[in-house]
């Protein structure tokens, strides 16, 4: 008798829990609120269809929610008169009883509206929501100098602060203040566009977001920022101009690639070299400039009047048989006539710059010894002798001849122990030593 009672009751229990489970959705289907989304109004600089376009974006970005039930336009033509139609597309922006009183048969609880302009290059997208009495409950505008392409954005964001207030829980977000120098740069937050500096973004989730600024001719800027609930993050950044990736400075003749910074392994990485290239350590480099090719002898016949080279085959051959103090009096000449302030690369940033960008290269350009030959003179090609510079590949910075063809000095001093004394951020050994860092050499 106890089996049979067990059977019995099984499936009252599952039969119960199906009733309730069913009861339970109904309910939430009819305690979804229904939001009407009018039609964005262009205001001039936005075609109709691209109005419509975002239209649909902010409709679907609620619906999505799955809290809302979303009418629209379809809707509207297909419960209205023709006339009830007419008059609730055309009533005027601040005339708010003129919408509901015109769509009252569709018994929507809340109503979304808004126009969509151009302004010179910054498009405006303004947004109200107006509740059962008429007011305007929230009122949003974003702008955004940027293309027609990227409001998908600023309608995502709007639909999200529009669901925030909707679900009650705006204080329970943070916000950012963002302003730069120069302004009008364009905000992204975790990817999606924010707005233009200077611009305070409301209902940021708390948490660590990414912050990214863009502005035309300036390097982008990111960073993480630390969102809290219910407070306000200030950010204030100075956004740098781009630098060119590379220039000639026509006073010196002498052709300059940018290498941009980063962190890199330095040292002996492939476990072949000297106890003096011991230990690998970890290092990073700011940006820097550096030359192209090896300084050439018609460079340094044109600033120091001499040519002390002992291979003298033509102006576009390596100088050689210059020391380092030689090297110093040619800078100090160099930035004489250019009103520059050149100097020797550190070794650190040498190496990184051979390494095309602190990458894990045995050669400048290659890890091949095979491939060598395309890339550096030395003993078993160059008929030991130096060679024209940049006759042979660069490496992926575009830079020539460094690794073969001469040796190249570099600021530090050297200490067979210098690389256990490195600092991490751009290192130069510079305590006392009677020689200097060479680099490069066949």
């Amino acid at each position: 008798m106890q089996t049979i009672k067990k059977y019995i009751q099984l499936p009252l229990l599952i039969i119960s829990f199906v009733i309730i489970s069913m009861s339970t959705a109904h309910s939430a289907v009819e305690e979804k609120d229904r939001l009407l989304v009018i039609p964005l109004k262009d205001k001039g600089g936005v075609s109709q269809d691209e109005a419509s376009l975002l239209t649909n974006i902010l409709s679907t970005e609620i619906y999505r929610s799955g809290k809302f039930t979303i009418l629209n336009r379809d809707d509207m033509k297909a419960v209205l008169d023709e006339k009830e139609f007419e008059l609730a597309m055309g009533c005027d922006d601040d005339n708010n009883i003129c919408l509901l009183e015109n769509v009252a048969k569709l018994a929507v609880n809340k109503i979304i509206a808004g126009d969509v302009g151009k302004l010179g290059r910054k498009y405006i997208v303004s947004i109200r929501m107006i509740n059962e009495d008429g007011e305007n409950e929230i009122m949003e505008r974003e702008s955004c100098v940027c293309e027609i392409e990227e409001l998908d954005k600023t309608m995502e964001q709007i639909s999200y602060k529009l669901l925030k207030y909707l679900a009650g829980d705006v204080e329970r977000n943070g916000a950012i203040r963002v302003e730069s120098e120069p302004s009008a740069a364009k905000i992204y937050i975790d990817g999606a566009y924010s707005g233009t500096t200077p611009e305070t973004i409301q209902y940021v989730l708390p948490g660590s977001r990414e912050l990214v600024l863009k502005l035309e001719g300036h390097e982008d800027l990111s960073k993480r920022v630390d969102v809290k609930a219910g407070e306000e993050e200030t950010i204030l950044v100075n956004l740098e101009e781009n630098k060119p990736q590379a220039y000639t400075d026509s006073g010196a003749g002498v052709e300059f690639v940018l290498v941009k910074g980063g962190c890199f392994e330095m040292g002996d990485t492939f476990g072949d070299g000297g106890d003096d290239e011991k230990p690998i350590h970890e290092v990073c480099m700011g940006d820097f400039y550096i030359g192209k090719y090896e300084v050439t002898q018609g460079q340094w016949e044109d600033i120091m009047g001499n040519n002390p080279s002992d291979f003298k085959k033509g102006l576009n051959f390596p100088v050689e048989q210059v020391s380092w103090d030689d090297v110093q009096r040619f800078i100090i000449n160099l930035n004489r006539k250019t009103g520059k302030n050149y100097r020797l690369p550190t070794e650190a940033e040498w190496e990184y710059a051979a390494r095309s960008g602190g990458k894990r290269e045995k050669f400048a350009g290659t890890n091949s010894e095979f491939e060598l030959r395309r890339y550096a003179w030395y003993d078993s090609n160059s008929g030991r002798r130096s060679h024209p510079v940049g006759r042979k590949n660069p490496n992926e910075l575009g830079l020539y001849d460094m690794t073969g063809n001469v040796w190249e000095r570099v600021q530090d001093i050297y200490n067979k122990d210098a690389y256990r004394k490195h600092q991490s951020n751009n290192p130069m050994y510079t305590e006392s030593g009677p020689c200097r860092v060479e680099r490069g050499g066949s």
